[in-house]
């Protein structure tokens, strides 16, 4: 039995085969005039979407300028001191003492650190005239530059609010009398200095009189000949210049 029907009908049967393949091929010609329309219309949607997708993404990797910018960098300047203005006030300065180390027997270094409370900047004549300092342990006077005014040299200093100037003296670590006299040695523990311009508030600062350190004395002994030895025995160690020292005899019971 034959698959494809055969036409039937007045006309003949290759009428009707015409009629098949036209109709056929009419039909294959609108699917693909209909696929055409489809994947045009696609492919136009897909191409205004990656324009967009770009722009979007161009967008995003420029970074913004105002962010990358680094913030500008201000350099300030530290203002000139100020010039001094003619004398300071006597009430007007405050001084104070500072002893890094102090051994008893020993000179001690004193730095007084002079400063104005309220002018600016003035000039100030540090001296036994201007400037007290003395030394106490408790209520015992050691030793004060108006015993020893010497051991104070006249120094000009300029003085300001905000900075400190130093002159420095010496206590030679004694009692001192009237004339700075030798009366004692100062013996090590628990001292004040206390310092104070002329008509100012003074200033008490302890430190400590440290004992020295006994100094340690090393000796090289250097061997010499033992001149009850017997002249060979130098000859016979086979060495020669200075004879080794004899060896010591072990006691007996």
């Amino acid at each position: 039995m034959s698959a494809v029907s055969r036409p039937r009908g007045p006309l003949s049967p290759r009428v009707y085969w015409r009629r098949r393949i036209v109709l056929a091929a009419v039909a294959a010609l609108l699917v693909v005039l209909v696929g055409r329309l489809l994947g045009a219309g696609s492919d136009g949607d897909g191409d205004e979407a990656r324009p967009a997708a770009s722009d979007a993404s161009t967008t995003t990797d420029q970074p913004s300028s105002a962010a990358s910018a680094p913030p500008p960098t201000t350099t300030t300047e530290a203002p000139p001191p100020a010039t001094p203005e003619g004398r300071c006030a006597a009430d007007d300065v405050a001084v104070r003492a500072k002893v890094e180390r102090a051994v008893a027997g020993q000179p001690v270094a004193v730095t007084l650190l002079f400063s104005s409370k309220e002018t600016p900047a003035c000039y100030w004549t540090a001296s036994p005239t201007t400037t007290v300092v003395k030394i106490t342990s408790g209520s015992d006077d050691i030793w004060s530059t108006q015993h020893c005014p010497d051991a104070l040299p006249e120094q000009e200093l300029v003085l300001r609010t905000d900075a400190e100037a130093a002159a420095e003296l010496e206590w030679p670590a004694w009692r001192s009398g009237p004339g700075c006299e030798l009366e004692q040695w100062s013996l090590p523990g628990a001292y004040h200095v206390e310092s104070a311009a002329l008509a100012g508030e003074p200033t008490d600062v302890q430190f400590e009189l440290e004992t020295p350190q006994p100094e340690v004395i090393e000796r090289t002994i250097t061997p010499t000949a033992d001149p009850t030895a017997p002249s060979g025995s130098a000859s016979a160690s086979g060495t020669t210049g200075t004879a080794r020292p004899a060896a010591t005899t072990a006691p007996t019971d």
